[in-house]
């Protein structure tokens, strides 16, 4: 059975703006996100993630009118990770537009969380999220972009 491939690409927001890192560091900026989703509107791919990493450190996600900007810039099903905390926040996410939220910290420090918001949203739209550093041998599940081990977690 063939599966058509998806294309879903990743951008990664920093203070506001699009950046690309190397293994999770040296950000490089991309562009502004309001011009570079506009950009993907002519490309075709089936949806975009946005990774905020200054949330992940933070715990803060962008401002939901921000995002609703982004996502009436794009007509690309959005999905949106990075500071999200509360069921509420990711009630937040989907009016502002966005139709999937993307967790990873929450995932080791609050599962509960994540299933009450699967529970209430319906799993299609929760998206897990697993962050690897380390080489063959030494692979070590981190959160709170990077800056903490998954053991380390008081979940684990």
């Amino acid at each position: 059975m063939f599966v058509e491939p998806r294309f879903i690409p990743t951008l990664l927001l920093d203070s506001g703006r699009f950046v690309k890192t190397r293994r999770f560091a040296d950000p490089v900026y991309v562009g502004d996100p309001v011009n570079v989703l506009s950009i993907f509107n002519e490309f075709v791919v089936d949806e975009i993630i946005i990774l905020d990493i200054t949330a992940a450190v933070s715990r803060l996600p962008e401002s939901f009118e921000r995002l609703r900007r982004y996502a009436e810039e794009c007509f690309i099903p959005l999905a949106y990770g990075g500071g999200l905390t509360t069921v509420e926040q990711i009630g937040d996410l989907f009016h502002a537009g966005f139709e999937k939220a993307v967790l990873n910290t929450l995932l080791a420090e609050d599962p509960a969380t994540v299933e009450a918001a699967a529970n209430r949203y319906g799993s299609q739209a929760i998206v897990a999220s697993i962050d690897v550093r380390g080489g063959e041998g030494q692979r070590q599940v981190v959160v709170r972009g990077n800056r903490k081990l998954v053991s380390d977690s008081p979940a684990a």
